[in-house]
């Protein structure tokens, strides 16, 4: 499955005559609903608070976000809400401390390694 923006990401790219990041391409394959799910964390990521660190993205944020897609049934929103603050809660786990060995979300093994244990938590 191919993530938004990709083919214009690797033009661009390669019209400026600059190779791949390393591992672009090595990411992993999304079922199609978590792509909905990634988009929904990465939109709603800025709708923080920030203060002596980054805050959880409050509940109104996925709410509105929610409503936005037309998730209506109860049990739906639960379960949009539940994936969101639980990647939400790997990435600020993974945030904190980056000077103590923690890693950037920006980091593509840490993204893999996020998709894993997201994957082994729904598999369990």
């Amino acid at each position: 499955m191919k993530w938004g923006g990709e083919e214009r990401a690797i033009a661009k790219l390669e019209r400026k005559g600059r190779p791949l990041p390393a591992g672009y391409l090595d990411k992993p394959d999304l079922w199609d609903e978590a792509v909905l799910f990634f988009d929904a964390f990465f939109d709603l990521s800025p709708s923080r608070s920030v203060g002596c660190g980054e805050g959880a993205i409050p509940f109104e944020a996925i709410d509105a976000y929610a409503d936005r897609l037309g998730v209506t049934d109860p049990d739906e929103f639960a379960r949009f809400k539940r994936l969101i603050q639980a990647m939400d809660g790997e990435y600020r786990s993974r945030s904190v401390g980056k000077s103590e060995g923690g890693v950037s979300m920006k980091d593509p093994a840490a993204v893999v390694a996020l998709l894993q244990k997201m994957a082994e938590k729904t598999d369990g």
